[in-house]
């Protein structure tokens, strides 16, 4: 196993431990504005949907092509990888519960990178 830092938890700055509640009291109506407006949380100190985004993809580049990877990380930073994957400057357009175990395969057909994702399962429905 390998810690790599462009796979690391979504910098959130000053939300960082804060509940939704203190956080929309001291900001009133930021988590009813359009998600894509407060996504990362770039206003409070913390990254933006295009940092992460960015910091995932140096990541993902930096892997030794046709290498298979079992990568484990929260759902804004898995969102970030999908995003770059497909060429999106946001992750709002997906929405993938906690516990998601995706397959991903990126290759090259011609002169264009392909890529597939695959629903294997979410915890609750693995096998007891």
């Amino acid at each position: 196993p390998l810690h790599d830092k462009a796979f690391t938890e979504i910098d959130c700055g000053r939300a960082t431990g804060r509940s939704y509640a203190d956080l929309e009291r001291e900001h009133p109506g930021f988590f009813r504005r359009p998600a894509s407006h407060w996504l990362g949380l770039a206003e409070l100190g913390g990254e933006s949907d295009d940092e992460v985004i960015a910091r995932v993809g140096k990541g993902l580049d930096a892997l030794p092509e046709g290498a298979s990877v079992l990568l484990v990380t929260h759902g804004a930073v898995f969102k970030g990888v999908l995003a770059h994957l497909v060429g999106l400057r946001s992750q709002f357009f997906l929405d993938l519960r906690n516990t998601t175990c995706l397959r991903l395969e990126r290759r090259r057909i011609g002169t264009s990178d392909v890529v597939t994702w695959t629903h294997l399962l979410h915890a609750e429905e693995w096998p007891a």
